[in-house]
């Protein structure tokens, strides 16, 4: 089944009146049994027919749901081997399925689904890599891969902020919000390609994470977070190269997937925090003897001027906070320690953002 470019089907005098227009597919949620392929730069949108050109699946129902039950192909070329640019499948508040066996091929930044509305992509119950080519709006390509870990049905929309249901007040975000769930509550690896032109303005590339939305305050994290999305500071890392040129891609692990779109845990976008240093350096200077408290300890990686309430822990028991300054090189020296092991250390900013306790970050004074 081929979903053509109106005015390059045949020879019919009606096409050329067609020409230039989008495909309108009332789908049925009727499972097509064979292979589809997309060709339109004009797009295939999904909905009542109602105007020509349109091609009825079903006419039993009002379901726009666009259901492949073998394969979708979205084609690079027109019949007339010209580029073909544009052909995007738009949702608006309609699915678009594929069963467990479907495949699908070809879609990149010319030809993905548009998730306009509150329509999602969909797989059938699957336990492998799967690519949801999503994008909220033409141009913007933001496909996610999820992974289960055991077979689980997916559902993806990708939206901007100003469009999705949580708020995102950060200026360290990139601009887009995954809605993602599953028919049941196991979990998956869920990968998230963005482009780097939404980066907002403390968006870091070198050091990211994939943050999923929740109950305010967020502690699900890798530290505790005073708004809804998880602080994953820890974990955090450089993004990838995407598929498209100027995007990127981070990833995340997560134990459950939500089961309902409108679950504050299927909302998932990708941060930078505030929450220096994202690393430290600890050295000591030894104490003299054991009476005296004249040891040190440098800690590095700290952003200049900025304070930092540092905690710690002083042979196994947990030490009050004190707040310090960075100095003009991010380095903060704290005094008066004696002889024995300082671990645990934990770093609010100034903020309010905590970083969580690091590990490995060891320091032992001897005389």
């Amino acid at each position: 089944m081929i979903f053509e470019n109106p005015g390059k089907i045949g020879t019919l005098n009606e096409t050329v009146a067609w020409a230039g227009q989008p495909t309108t597919v009332h789908g049925g949620n009727s499972k097509i049994l064979t292979s589809v392929l997309i060709r339109n730069p004009n797009n295939i949108v999904l909905g009542w027919v109602t105007i020509l050109p349109s091609v009825e699946i079903a006419t039993t129902n009002t379901d726009n749901t666009l259901y492949i039950g073998s394969s979708l192909t979205w084609a690079a070329k027109n019949a007339d081997s010209t580029a073909l640019m544009g052909n995007d499948i738009i949702l608006a508040n309609n699915d678009l399925r594929f069963s467990s066996l479907a495949t699908q091929t070809g879609s990149d930044a010319n030809s993905f689904a548009v998730t306009n509305g509150t329509g999602h992509v969909v797989k059938d119950s699957y336990s492998s890599d799967w690519l949801f080519p999503v994008g909220m709006a033409e141009g913007d390509y933001t496909p996610a891969t999820v992974s289960p870990a055991a077979a689980n049905g997916v559902h993806v929309n990708v939206a901007s902020y100003s469009n999705s249901s949580p708020t995102e007040t950060t200026t360290q975000g990139i601009g887009r919000t995954w809605n993602i769930y599953g028919e049941n509550a196991s979990g998956a690896y869920i990968t998230l390609q963005h482009n780097t032109a939404t980066n907002q303005t403390d968006f870091k590339p070198q050091k990211n994470f994939v943050s999923q939305y929740g109950a305010t305050p967020n502690n699900t994290g890798d530290a505790p977070s005073q708004t809804g999305w998880q602080v994953n500071t820890i974990t955090a890392s450089a993004s990838t190269a995407g598929t498209e040129p100027s995007s990127e891609v981070n990833s995340r692990n997560y134990s459950a997937l939500a089961t309902s779109a409108t679950a504050n845990e299927a909302f998932y976008t990708k941060e930078s925090q505030a929450c220096e240093p994202f690393d430290i350096t600890v050295s000591g200077g030894n104490s003299q003897n054991i009476y005296k408290t004249d040891g040190s300890i440098t800690i590095t990686g700290f952003t200049p001027g900025h304070t930092y309430l540092i905690s710690y822990n002083f042979n196994g028991t947990v030490q009050s906070g004190v707040t310090y300054q960075a100095d003009a090189a991010g380095k903060i020296l704290i005094t008066g320690f004696t002889k024995g092991t300082y671990d645990a250390f934990d770093f609010k900013n100034d903020t309010g953002c905590s970083t969580g306790v690091f590990t490995g970050k060891t320091v032992t004074l001897t005389n």
